[in-house]
């Protein structure tokens, strides 16, 4: 509130009394019932290697981060500090995806990084190539806890 601008692309949801969640990120398709567990929270840096898991698209990787601290310019506004990052074999981003986890997966667990904001590229197959790479951009999620009473809770 009395920005000129938005300061990241970040939601807060509050559960009922008496609900829980479970710290994990699922992994796979879209229909996937694999997940891991988080086991930290960091924050992104040049050259990091990601993963995003959207609801429509599923688990997509090779993700390298590219700039942090970007503006960022969507129709309904500006989002920034923005992290951008890029990818010339993965699955793009699709409509659907914005709000999914963006993570560094290990063997056993991830390390919760951002929060998806949007992206593109692709070409007609929406794969990332040479010559039509996919773009992603997000939050990081330090500015989550910075905004926000919330936590991510670790397994």
């Amino acid at each position: 509130p009395g920005r000129g601008s938005l300061d990241g692309d970040l939601a807060l949801l509050n559960l009922k009394n008496g609900l829980n969640v479970s710290s994990r990120i699922w992994i796979g398709g879209a229909n996937s019932t694999s997940s891991l567990p988080v086991s930290g929270v960091g924050s992104a840096a040049v050259g990091q290697k990601l993963c995003f898991s959207g609801a429509v698209t599923g688990e997509s990787c090779a993700f390298t981060v590219t700039a942090i601290g970007a503006q960022v310019t969507y129709p309904k506004g500006t989002v920034r500090p923005a992290v951008q990052s890029i990818s010339f074999a993965a699955h793009c981003s699709a409509n659907g995806d914005s709000g999914a986890p963006v993570y560094l997966k290990g063997s056993s667990s991830v390390t919760a990084i951002g929060i998806l904001s949007g992206g593109g590229g692709g070409g007609s197959d929406n794969y990332g190539g040479a010559l039509d790479p996919c773009s992603m951009v997000f939050t990081n999620i330090q500015q989550a806890y910075e905004a926000f009473d919330g936590y991510v809770p670790l397994t």
